[in-house]
């Protein structure tokens, strides 16, 4: 997940990030693209709290519930949950041979639905 990507989700959809280490953790910030417009912010945490390793969004200035580590860095991917959350409960980074894949997923109104974006390595300044 270090570094910075972009990429577009098949809805169209841009996505470009930037996470690097802070101190013990890893902080992120994320930008949702429409037609080359930012609609959406997001900023991230990834800490350890009470022994366990968590990601914690906050969106649109917003701090949202944090996502515990379920699946970690021993694979390709890491995965973080929270059944409890509404959309979505699960959050999933994984390395490819080109880049990084970042999907959301879980229940939405009785649904499985989720939202895929495959990224590339970027130099940092185009991360908006």
């Amino acid at each position: 997940m270090l570094g910075c990507w972009r990429g577009i989700g098949e809805d169209g959809q841009g996505l470009a990030e930037r996470y690097v280490t802070q101190g013990e953790g890893i902080v992120g910030r994320s930008a949702f693209l429409k037609d080359g417009r930012v609609v959406q912010r997001e900023s991230t945490t990834i800490e350890v709290r009470d022994g366990k390793v968590m990601l914690v969004p906050t969106v649109d200035g917003r701090p949202s519930d944090p996502f515990m580590l379920v699946q970690g860095a021993e694979t390709n991917r890491v995965v973080f949950e929270n059944a409890a959350h509404d959309f979505p409960q699960r959050i999933v980074y994984r390395a490819t041979s080109g880049g990084l894949v970042a999907r959301i997923e879980g229940d939405e109104q009785g649904r499985f639905h989720f939202v895929e974006w495959s990224m590339r390595g970027v130099d940092c300044r185009e991360v908006p």
